[in-house]
């Protein structure tokens, strides 16, 4: 039977996998746009990144983003709740406590 501590090379692998991961999600968070929103919303969700998750819902919320939710792209809209339900849910909560955008308002 094998030891259950893990062996410094197995050690050190994860450790480059997770700081491979990391650079990954930085990389995606300072990415993000409107043409890969859906996609990163999804892939937050799969690898459940508390971080990339938040960054989604900080760039929904910024002023110029939100209008696309507010507009309901419904092609990005059906990807996201039906690929990523519990974080769709996420951005409706941090879109209602918003509230209407100004432009919306208006128009």
């Amino acid at each position: 039977m094998g030891s259950l501590t893990p062996s410094p090379k197995t050690a050190t692998h994860r450790l480059q996998v997770n700081q491979l991961k990391e650079r990954c999600v930085t990389r995606l968070k300072f990415s993000l746009t409107r043409d890969n929103f859906a996609e990163t919303v999804v892939l937050a969700d799969r690898v459940n990144h508390q971080g990339l998750q938040q960054a989604c819902v900080n760039f929904a919320m910024q002023e110029e983003n939100r209008s696309v939710l507010q507009n309901g792209e419904q092609k990005m809209l059906k990807r996201i709740v039906d690929d990523a339900p519990d974080l769709a849910v996420k951005l409706m909560e941090a879109f209602m406590k918003q509230g209407v955008p100004k432009e919306a308002q208006n128009g």
